[in-house]
């Protein structure tokens, strides 16, 4: 990932990374419902990290209970699609 550099008096910063992801408002903490390759149902999740195109999350609980075995295995975190996360309650 390329970060920006921010000169301010003669010091180097790297450019905090946003925690609001500038294509659909997700932030950093948002209950989500969230649809990925690896499971068969939607998944109910909280956003723990965003990234340019996808977002990692903590699972909280699986629609399908076969998918609860995939869960398990992936110790609840899971990588998914901006595109396809719909927040359900937002964090203030």
């Amino acid at each position: 990932m390329i970060q920006e550099k921010i000169h301010v008096g003669g010091l180097n910063f790297d450019k905090p990374k946003p925690t609001v992801s500038k294509k659909k408002g997700i932030k950093l903490g948002d209950i989500c419902r969230a649809k990925s390759e690896m499971f068969s149902g939607w998944l109910r999740c909280e956003v723990v990290k965003l990234y340019q195109n996808a977002a990692m999350v903590k699972i909280i609980a699986c629609r399908n209970p076969q998918d609860d075995v995939v869960q398990h295995e992936l110790d609840d975190v899971a990588i998914v699609r901006i595109r396809d996360l719909t927040v359900l309650k937002e964090v203030s």
